[in-house]
């Protein structure tokens, strides 16, 4: 009876034995191989789709360009200044400013060109401003040309109270302002 109990002692922790070695070679070997293996999936996946975006962006700009269309973010809107030239683009960029002032009745006193700069890829065209405006047309100013196209940026701008006049209320600001506009950068620019 003792041999019995001592053979079928020895069987099941041979077994228990097996059972733990088959249960640490699926955790140490077949678990990491397989989530590796679900991770390299996702990745495949991701670059599929990504390789998918390429694809159908590469085939719309060969309709475009076969056709003669221009690219569909210039058919938005213009993002950049137009022109051919800085000088150009810096008279634009001017009058624009003019116009946006005088529409919502401020007093333009001033505008100064500002050397180009390139800066992060794009060639940057600046003018500064200097007119009298209540803070109703500063507000309404800065939202015109921040949200219209081409895109422009209100890089600095400084408000001090206007003049006084005998009897008279201040309610006119002096406003100066930079305002920024953006070409793409050419390599043989000046």
């Amino acid at each position: 009876m003792i041999f019995s109990l001592r053979t079928v002692l020895s069987k099941a922790l041979a077994v228990a034995v097996l059972v733990a070695i088959g249960f640490s070679f699926v955790n140490l070997v077949v678990k990491p191989f397989a989530a590796q293996r679900a991770d390299l999936e996702d990745g495949i996946e991701t670059q599929r789709a990504l390789l998918g975006r390429l694809l159908a962006a590469e085939n719309a700009a060969a309709t475009n360009a076969s056709s003669g269309r221009k690219p569909d973010l210039a058919q938005k809107g213009a993002v950049f200044l137009e022109g051919e030239s800085d000088a150009i683009r810096l008279a634009g960029l001017q009058s624009r400013l003019s116009e946006a002032a005088h529409g919502i009745g401020a007093r333009l006193a001033s505008t100064q060109a500002m050397p180009p700069r390139d800066e992060g890829g794009v060639r940057l065209i600046g003018v500064q401003t200097q007119l009298s405006a209540t803070i109703q047309q500063l507000q309404k100013l800065v939202f015109d040309l921040e949200t219209a196209r081409p895109v422009l940026i209100v890089q600095a701008l400084h408000v001090s109270r206007g003049p006084d006049r005998e009897g008279q209320e201040v309610t006119d600001l002096d406003v100066r302002l930079t305002v920024l506009g953006a070409t793409p950068r050419v390599k043989d620019q000046p």
